[in-house]
């Protein structure tokens, strides 16, 4: 059995987003931490809608809860509704160059940060605040340069792996 090599790069690119939501800030910047895996998700689906899917969504959603220490199933269940929607909207992404996607991505992680904030009320009882939403401005920031560096990476590709 061969492995792709586009897998081996989905794979790394998922460890390292989830690395860099693990890491540790300052409480002053910490709400300022982009969604590393919302986005690396969206981009691999908008990528290879056809070959990425629940699988990657139910994984990276599972790890992303015991990293960060929420509920399990809750990155999980919202993973795999940005997976639909993308699934759903691939050629608005596909079709569009990396700074139009700044739209879509953005309202991608509105749906997924609202809905981590409804859960976050619904379960904990704790509202988290305008504070909370500062990590949108920063992912959407930070979506070109990942974007490209991820296209970059996986251009060694040889099944024409373009973005």
């Amino acid at each position: 059995m061969r492995i792709e090599s586009w897998r081996i790069y989905q794979a790394l690119s998922l460890i390292a987003a989830l690395t860099l939501s693990a890491l540790p800030l300052p409480d002053s910047y910490a709400p300022w931490q982009p969604q590393w895996v919302v986005m690396t998700v969206i981009f691999w689906m908008s990528v290879r809608p056809e070959k990425t899917g629940f699988g990657m969504a139910w994984s990276a959603g599972l790890l992303s809860d015991l990293v960060v220490g929420s509920w399990i199933g809750i990155h999980v269940l919202s993973y795999c509704l940005i997976v639909f929607l993308c699934a759903r909207f691939y050629r608005v992404l596909q079709l569009s160059s990396t700074l139009q996607k700044i739209f879509p991505v953005g309202l991608l992680l509105v749906l997924h940060m609202g809905y981590l904030h409804l859960f976050s009320i619904f379960l904990s009882n704790v509202d988290l605040g305008l504070l909370y939403w500062a990590s949108l401005p920063a992912s959407l920031l930070v979506w070109p340069v990942l974007h490209y560096l991820l296209s970059k990476i996986s251009v060694g590709d040889p099944g024409g792996l373009t973005a």
